[in-house]
């Protein structure tokens, strides 16, 4: 048993290996902040003057009266200034991502949804989304309705938390595919969130992903993250299935 477990690590370090699996956002992921209906209107509010002071910067910008380069700075800082609990919201890091957005001004309606979004969890109300989870959205092409109906989804389908949520909508799949997949892999029996972003990220169809689980799990392969892994390397079922056995047979 111990060898058996030892050459399924091996395939699947092996499988895995030059797939990207975000370790470093995921790590900065933090769960959203819990407060009261009293602090929530003292702490979210204010974020809306710096958000029009960056929608004031961009029209200057649109108007052609001055180059983006030049109101950069103000528009961090301008982030930098949005507050939750009385820390800022956004790292460095993720302001500046935010402030490089070609089509900034187009997001900020999005920014503003994503900052106030809150979620009733144990009885009590928290926001969504941190720093971490917002930065990764604004980056994906999806409009604010499309957004907004894709967290509809998640949540129907109990996909609750918002490194989840920011790794699915980063995934250029559609609510309608969405919804199938998560509906399919928990079928499979994948149901942790985070195994189920991983595999929404890549980009095989639900059959592939459907035929590759089953053979996996025939082959001893049941870890919801070993498997997530696998699917997000590019080898086909055949390649996968024989590339085990092979190594099975050592």
């Amino acid at each position: 048993m111990k060898k058996r477990n030892k050459i399924i690590n091996t395939v699947i370090i092996f499988i895995a290996m030059g797939v990207f699996l975000w370790h470093e956002t995921v790590y900065a992921l933090r769960p959203p902040l819990q407060c009261s209906s009293t602090q929530r209107e003292s702490m979210y509010q204010p974020y809306k003057q710096h958000i029009l002071r960056i929608h004031d910067l961009l029209s200057i910008v649109s108007r052609k009266e001055t180059k983006r380069k030049n109101i950069k700075a103000e528009i961090i800082s301008a982030l930098q200034s949005i507050q939750r609990d009385s820390f800022p919201l956004f790292k460095q890091r993720q302001v500046e991502k935010i402030a490089r957005l070609k089509k900034l001004s187009e997001r900020l309606s999005i920014l503003e949804h994503l900052i106030s979004y809150q979620i009733e969890r144990s009885g009590k109300t928290e926001f969504l989304f941190n720093g971490t989870h917002i930065a990764m959205i604004l980056e994906s092409s999806r409009s604010e309705a499309e957004i907004a109906n894709i967290i509809k989804t998640l949540k129907s389908l109990g996909i609750t938390q918002g490194t989840h949520i920011a790794l699915i909508l980063q995934s250029s799949r559609s609510n309608v595919e969405i919804k199938s997949l998560i509906k399919t892999l928990k079928i499979l029996g994948i149901t942790e969130g985070y195994h189920i972003a991983l595999i929404l990220q890549s980009s095989r169809s639900e059959a592939e992903i459907e035929n590759i689980i089953k053979t996996l799990k025939s082959l001893g392969i049941i870890q919801g993250t070993h498997i997530a892994l696998i699917l997000q390397s590019s080898r086909s079922n055949v390649e996968i299935k024989s590339l085990i056995n092979a190594l099975l047979k050592h």
